[in-house]
């Protein structure tokens, strides 16, 4: 412990001991070290010290108490009171008996014993213990104490004895003889015998209002609950008949399941509540006007489509069964009354064919197609009462144009590539003539070359009509290249040619390269074409 200050009304060391400095005896004496010396200090003087505790050795000088200070955050004042006689001080853990002493709201917890005769404000229906021991002769006092009846006998009745306070439920060896038990409040009567119907209330006339359970007969409205059958049949039914309701455009599977709705105006349906089994059967009617119909997109209808119109002042009849509880497990069937007259009847109602073939009637009036032909082939007419068929075009005069639809460039090369769109197959053993018009760009170092690609066994003429600076412009065999002088900007040219298609057959395309290789485009531009006259089989 540190020895800090002494402080007082007296300030020399004598007056603060009451007497001569004792050098180091009171640190010593709460330090826990002997002092032998009487030291007296002055009643005036403040006693300051820090950083440890001290020492108060017992009159017999074996032990000591030490006192040890908390770390509190304030200086904190300990008022010893007035004492009028010698006292004891009460501590937290030893046990001590307190006299005069009034505790304020205390929790008493459950005291181990205590008499309470002076108390008051005691609630006797949680705050006593009965005493005393409860039997069938005894009873509570206001003291909460069971005491003996005096004088006291438990009733019998018959053979059974009734203790105070008992609920009599069987008594034992009683008959009653034609008793009047009044209304009890309740009773078991399945052994009793002898109960008339006019005991019980309003059986006689309620029961005259029911039918004999032989060949029933009903009046009025019967009226029943939901029936489930547990997945039994029902057997020998020989008509449902349902109600019929206003449907809306709204269709709802929990409503009726025949309903009618009347439309007037271009009308698109909707559902709601789906259930497994459920179904509708609607009537719709339209108004002196054809009307379009929709349906939600999941029906599945059996009959290829949706309907998409119903006619003016017709009927129709939309039944609907629910597979599954979503939209898409609706399966549909619609028909409608027929019209007087089959038209306006969209392609969508058509039955599925094969492409290329047409509609037509047989020799004996009734429906059928013309089968498909192959390219280049005329519908032919074979004369009334005979079917029409595809056949070859005779004598020529088919005249065809193909153009190009971009731009197509060789770059440094004079190897011929073919052209990407100016090709066409030509007929076998057909003569052709054509006319060639090709819009050019290409540097005037780099030219152009073009030909016609080898047709095999094919002859071949081209002679130019028009061309900007070309010199070479003719030429009578495939392959033979044809010069384009370059002028640095768009070039047009045209060329006539003939062409004898053999037996086998060819294609006709044109190729083109730089007459000199160049690091530039030499393009054939969008627009060129080539123009076909097919002069037919020779």
């Amino acid at each position: 412990m540190a020895w800090v200050t002494i402080t007082g009304s007296v300030v020399s060391t004598s007056t603060k001991f009451g007497g001569t400095d004792h050098g180091n005896k009171i640190a010593n004496m709460f330090n826990g070290v002997d002092v032998t010396d009487t030291v007296t200090i002055n009643s005036a003087v403040s006693w300051t010290f820090e950083n440890g505790s001290f020492y108060l050795r017992n009159p017999a000088d074996t032990f000591s108490y030490l006192f040890t200070p908390s770390a509190i955050v304030a200086n904190r004042t300990l008022t010893l009171p007035l004492l009028t006689g010698t006292d004891t001080v009460v501590v937290e853990s030893l046990a001590q008996t307190l006299s005069n002493k009034t505790f304020v709201t205390p929790a008493l917890g459950t005291p181990a014993s205590g008499v309470a005769t002076n108390i008051t404000g005691l609630v006797a229906t949680t705050g006593l213990t009965a005493t005393g021991t409860k039997d069938t002769t005894t009873f509570l006092r206001g003291d909460d104490t069971w005491t003996v009846v005096s004088g006291y006998d438990e009733p019998t009745i018959g053979s059974t004895s009734i203790p105070s306070g008992a609920t009599v439920t069987t008594i034992a060896g009683l008959t009653l003889t034609t008793p009047d038990i009044g209304t009890p409040s309740a009773g078991v009567l399945t052994n009793a015998t002898g109960l008339p119907q006019s005991g019980v209330t309003s059986l006689v006339s309620d029961l005259a209002l029911k039918s004999t359970l032989a060949s029933p007969t009903f009046t009025g409205t019967v009226t029943t609950a939901s029936l489930d059958v547990a997945g039994n049949n029902i057997d020998n039914v020989q008509n449902i008949i349902n109600d019929l309701s206003t449907a809306t455009t709204a269709i709802d599977f929990a409503g009726d399941d025949f309903q009618e709705i009347s439309i007037s105006a271009n009308t698109t349906f909707t559902a709601s509540n789906y259930a497994i089994g459920k179904s509708k059967t609607i009537v719709i009617t339209t108004d002196a006007t054809e009307r379009t119909l929709a349906f939600p997109t999941g029906w599945i209808f059996l009959n290829s489509s949706k309907p998409t119109e119903q006619q003016a002042s017709k009927k129709g009849i939309l039944s609907l069964t629910c597979q599954t509880g979503l939209e898409g497990g609706v399966i549909a069937m619609y028909a409608a009354e027929d019209n007087t007259a089959l038209d306006n009847i969209p392609v969508s109602q058509l039955a599925d064919g094969t492409d290329g073939e047409l509609i037509s009637w047989d020799t004996a009036g009734a429906p059928t197609t013309v089968a498909a032909g192959t390219a280049t082939h005329v519908l032919t007419s074979n004369g009334a009462g005979a079917v029409p068929t595809f056949q070859a075009a005779a004598g020529g005069g088919a005249t065809e144009t193909i153009i190009a639809t971009a731009d197509q460039a060789v770059n440094n090369s004079t190897t011929l590539v073919n052209s990407t769109y100016l090709t066409k197959a030509l007929t076998a053993s057909h003569f052709y003539t054509g006319m060639l018009i090709l819009n050019t760009n290409t540097s005037t170092s780099a030219d152009m070359d073009f030909a016609f690609t080898d047709i095999a066994s094919a002859t071949l003429d081209y002679f130019t009509i028009w061309n900007l600076g070309s010199a070479n412009l003719s030429a009578t065999s495939w392959g033979t290249e044809a010069k384009i002088n370059g002028t640095g900007s768009d070039t047009y040219s045209v060329y006539y040619f003939q062409v004898k298609v053999p037996a086998g057959g060819g294609t006709l395309q044109i190729q083109f390269a730089q007459t000199t290789a160049e690091a530039s485009d030499t393009k054939i531009l969008e627009g060129s074409m080539i123009t076909l006259i097919d002069g037919g089989a020779y």
